[in-house]
């Protein structure tokens, strides 16, 4: 006579994650990459993790590729099947410079900032963006010696004349 079990024994103390990263997001998102995640269940809640594996396929109808996340569960609160809310860490930026978006201008020629040469005079400096977050942009092409002008610099052209304000005079 065959038996079936009756009951499962199971021991969710450690609990995985899959989840779907769309295709586009997928070349920022490696083993290692941070992870915060909470549930709905339980929002006060948060949890700190990374990513444990990502799967090399995408999956045909959800075209995203499935990742794996560990995560603790000591007090045993998370159940299987909730949903977790997750934000990964695409990308780190450190000893970057970010500056105001409102600095930057844009033409033809491309993107530039205007600096205050050692000459006091204004020198237009070319940026790339390398993220942008609100009104502040993170960018390559400026050193954190410089000082960057950031009224103004819309009437300004290479060579005209600086005089530097604090803001303490400039608030004035």
């Amino acid at each position: 006579l065959p038996t079936s079990p009756i009951f499962d024994f199971i021991d969710n103390a450690s609990m995985k994650i899959i989840a779907g990263v769309a295709e586009r997001f997928i070349s920022d998102i490696r083993a290692g990459t941070p992870a915060i995640i909470t549930f709905d269940a339980f929002p006060d809640t948060t949890i700190t993790s990374t990513v444990r594996y990502v799967h090399k396929s995408i999956d045909p109808e959800s075209r995203t590729f499935k990742i794996e996340i560990d995560i603790p569960n000591p007090q045993r609160k998370l159940a299987p099947q909730m949903i977790a809310n997750i934000k990964l860490l695409r990308r780190s930026f450190e000893d970057q410079i970010v500056i105001p978006l409102d600095a930057v201008i844009e033409s033809e020629e491309g993107r530039y900032v205007f600096i205050v040469s050692s000459k006091s005079q204004a020198e237009k400096v070319p940026l790339q963006f390398m993220a942008i977050y609100q009104d502040s942009v993170l960018v390559d092409g400026l050193k954190p010696e410089q000082q960057l002008i950031i009224v103004g610099q819309q009437e300004l052209t290479e060579g005209d004349p600086i005089l530097v304000q604090n803001k303490s005079e400039f608030s004035n």
